[in-house]
């Protein structure tokens, strides 16, 4: 569409003056992903597509990422991990989508002693996940978080949560 202003200056003069408006329709992106609920260390393919888009661009929590193309792979970190991509046409016209994934905790387990302790020593073993995990250990048969272990011999612990939230729950 084209529009013309025509006026004049303090002195009379007149002049007119025309501006071209393009229109570009829309480039209906959209933003899907291999899958939007994953394991805290999972990979996530997104992938988007649209109308006429030549150029990808992706963002992260932390700003614009490496890959430039209609489809990437991102490890999340955040429990809620939202991610951006902008699609550009040849006019230079953008359009922007948005996805989030949610990110679920595995259950981990170290000690506070982790190059070992001697002979007749102890040390606290911990686990984290889920904050409302209720954490038991073999062959210790305790359950709690920490828990103070001395063994008598090289000994490896198994910790177990007791929720379900399709994650590994044992460390």
């Amino acid at each position: 569409t084209t529009y013309t202003v025509v006026g004049s200056n303090s002195n009379g003069c007149p002049n007119t003056g025309q501006v071209t408006v393009n229109v570009t329709a829309s480039l209906n992106i959209n933003v899907t992903a291999s899958s939007i609920s994953v394991c805290k260390g999972d990979t996530v393919t997104l992938t988007a597509t649209g109308t006429g888009i030549i150029d990808y661009k992706w963002y992260g929590s932390s700003g614009m990422l490496s890959n430039t193309g209609s489809s990437i792979k991102v490890i999340p970190y955040w429990s809620l991990s939202t991610y951006s991509v902008t699609g550009i046409i040849k006019s230079g016209s953008k359009e922007t989508k948005t996805i989030t994934i949610t990110v679920k905790q595995k259950i981990q387990a170290y000690s506070s002693d982790s190059s070992g302790i001697c002979l007749g020593g102890c040390t606290s073993l911990y686990a984290y996940g889920d904050s409302s995990t209720v954490f038991s250990w073999s062959p210790a048969g305790t359950r709690g978080n920490p828990i103070t272990v001395c063994p008598a011999t090289t000994t490896t612990y198994t910790v177990t949560g007791n929720y379900n939230n399709g994650c590994p729950n044992t460390s």
